[in-house]
């Protein structure tokens, strides 16, 4: 029996290869642009999750961590405030809670 056999996790390939012109156009555009962070692209990206959801407003974010930072502001959790959260969670979660200056405390 051969145990080397490799089951990949997901096989986004297909996905790519059939729009694989339009992505690697939109890749071409970012980079020629330099618009990494802000710009055209994200504005349209907003504007678009807007649309589609009935939100107001929205707001691209670079990650799941300032995510959970601007999260937890809009909600004015800060300093003196403690945030419940499981034990096993992953630890941008307990990070963003930090960042805001309130103490995780867990559930489990």
């Amino acid at each position: 029996m051969n145990q080397n056999i490799k089951i990949p996790f997901t096989d986004l390939y297909p996905q790519y290869e059939e729009l694989q012109a339009e992505i690697d156009m939109a890749i071409k555009d970012i980079i020629t642009r330099s618009d990494y962070i802000t710009g055209p692209t994200v504005d349209k990206f907003e504007q678009a999750l807007c649309d589609y959801t009935g939100a107001e407003d929205c707001a691209g974010i670079g990650s799941g961590t300032n995510a959970l930072v601007c999260a937890l502001r809009a909600l004015d959790i800060g300093t003196g405030d403690t945030v419940w959260t499981v034990g096993h969670t992953f630890v941008s979660t307990t990070e963003a809670i930090v960042n805001v200056d309130a103490k995780p405390e867990s559930l489990t």
